[in-house]
C-alpha cells in the first residue's frame, strides 16, 4: 500500500510538470507620450500627445501571437499650453488595431519583440476660423510598427516600446510603457 502510495505521488507529480507550460492569453495596457503631424484645412499641424492603450494578445507558439486592441491619444502638454493661440485645438485620436507579433527571448525573463499590423483610427480636432469653431473628424485605415523590450516573471510582465502609426490623415510616433498579465 505504502508503495502504491509512494509509485502514485511520484507519477502525479512527473505528469504535472510535463503538462506545465505558459499561458497563450495575456491582457495590457501601455501608457506613454509622443508626438503627432496631420493636415488642417490650411496647414500642416503637429504636436505632442499623450498615448494609451489596452490589448489581448493570443500566443499559439511561445515566439509568435497575434495582438488585438483599442489606442486613444489626446493633447500633450506642450499642445495645451499653445491651444490658445492655435487655429487648431483639442487634437485626438483613437481606434482598433490588429498587429502580429514575434518575439526574441534574450534570457533571465527579457526578450526583444516587434509588432505590425493595420489599424482604423479616427482623428478628431477643432479647427478655429474667423471666430467660429468647427469640429472635425477623419477615419482611415492604416498600419503600425513598434519595437520594444520585455520582462516577464511568471504571469506578470512589463515593457517599453517604441511605437509609429502612419494612414493618410496623420502619422504619430510615441514611446510607451506598459503591464501585462497572462492568464
Amino acid at each position: 500500500m505504502r508503495y502504491s502510495f509512494v509509485a502514485a505521488l511520484v507519477l502525479s507529480t512527473l505528469s504535472l510538470s510535463a503538462n506545465a507550460s505558459t499561458s497563450k492569453h495575456i491582457i495590457g495596457t501601455n501608457l506613454g507620450y509622443g508626438g503627432v503631424s496631420y493636415d488642417a484645412p490650411a496647414s500642416e499641424e503637429s504636436g505632442d500627445m499623450f498615448l494609451g492603450e489596452v490589448y489581448y494578445r493570443y500566443m499559439p507558439t511561445q515566439n509568435f501571437g497575434i495582438e488585438a486592441g483599442f489606442k486613444g491619444a489626446f493633447d500633450g502638454i506642450g499642445s495645451t499650453l499653445l491651444s490658445p493661440i492655435s487655429e487648431v485645438t483639442d487634437t485626438s485620436f483613437s481606434g482598433p488595431r490588429l498587429s502580429g507579433y514575434a518575439s526574441y527571448p534574450l534570457g533571465a525573463g527579457f526578450e526583444l519583440y516587434g509588432k505590425a499590423g493595420m489599424t482604423l483610427y479616427t482623428l478628431e480636432y477643432t479647427y478655429k476660423v474667423n471666430g467660429q469653431s468647427r469640429n472635425i473628424e477623419h477615419t482611415s485605415v492604416g498600419g503600425e510598427a513598434a519595437a520594444g523590450l520585455g520582462w516577464s516573471y511568471k504571469h506578470f510582465g512589463l515593457n517599453a516600446e517604441y511605437v509609429y502609426s502612419k494612414n493618410s490623415d496623420f502619422d504619430s510616433g510615441g514611446v510607451m510603457f506598459g503591464a501585462q498579465l497572462r492568464f
